[in-house]
């Protein structure tokens, strides 16, 4: 099946109510890289609150097959439905045109969740409501002040006072620590690689992540063939790939970007036997 036929499809659906004012069909298949394993996603943009009528209706007109009509969730700000046309399983977020504009009000203080909208609405495929989008990529184009947060956001969550440990849990074998030590230094160098390269993270888990680099211009050298490494060799031989991949990218943030310290991310590292 054509996932993007389908996910237009269901975007119309919605459309058709007066009260959207613009769909895209966002993730794998409104960004071109769809797989045999995607599924559809699609977000709405309505002028007002959606009512359970408004979304029930769209995706019986889609020629949906309901499995979750999700409450509004404060926390996202959005409404969402999961159901399947076809046997393939889709997923509608909604979300109020009020909501985007204050998205783009605070885009300079780093907030993940409105980096991943964001991302959405510049690289989905727009299916209704072409003028506002625009104006909306126009008013989010990645300035130097969002970079700026990214950087520091990340840099903070560089695991600096576990990793003191890693010398001492290889020596245990406590490799399951070792494990997550290093994946959430690997979640903190995406984040970096993000930020200097002026993208907006798409994915909290960053899928796709070895597809967007081949677009980056400031990353470590061979850095996938490295992230692919690092995701599958054993936790000690992973945290040796981690941490040279780290102190590249402390190299890059310090040419690129002076304005962000890295001195006392540097200074914490120095402490592990890994990094002398």
């Amino acid at each position: 099946m054509d996932l993007w036929n389908l996910g237009e499809r269901v975007a119309s659906s919605y459309g058709h109510n007066p009260k959207v004012s613009a769909t895209v069909v966002a993730g794998s298949v409104g960004r071109g890289r769809h797989d045999e394993f995607s599924d559809v996603e699609v977000d709405v943009y309505w002028t007002g609150p959606p009512t359970d009528q408004d979304r029930l209706a769209a995706i019986r007109e889609s020629g949906g097959i309901l499995s979750t009509l999700w409450d509004y969730d404060p926390e996202d700000a959005e409404w969402s439905e999961d159901f399947t046309v076809e046997g393939i399983p889709t997923t509608v977020s909604n979300f109020t045109c009020s909501e985007i504009d204050a998205v783009l009000g605070r885009r300079d203080r780093f907030a993940q969740l409105d980096q991943m909208r964001l991302s959405a609405i510049h690289e989905g495929r727009v299916v209704a409501g072409h003028d506002l989008v625009k104006t909306w990529r126009a008013r989010s184009i990645y300035t130097d002040e969002v970079r700026l947060s990214t950087l520091r956001h990340f840099l903070a969550r560089v695991p600096v006072a576990r990793w003191r440990h890693v010398p001492a849990l290889a020596s245990r074998g406590d490799m399951v620590s070792l494990r997550l030590i290093c994946d959430d230094m690997l979640l903190a160098l995406l984040g970096l690689w993000f930020g200097l390269n002026k993208a907006y993270i798409e994915h909290p888990r960053f899928k796709w992540a070895h597809r967007v680099m081949t677009q980056f211009d400031y990353l470590p050298a061979a850095s996938v063939d490295r992230l692919r490494q690092a995701c599958s060799e054993e936790p000690v031989a992973a945290c040796e790939v981690v941490i040279s991949l780290l102190q590249e990218t402390l190299d890059l943030v310090e040419l690129q970007v002076p304005a962000v310290s890295t001195r006392d991310l540097r200074q914490g590292l120095a402490t592990s036997r890994l990094t002398r």
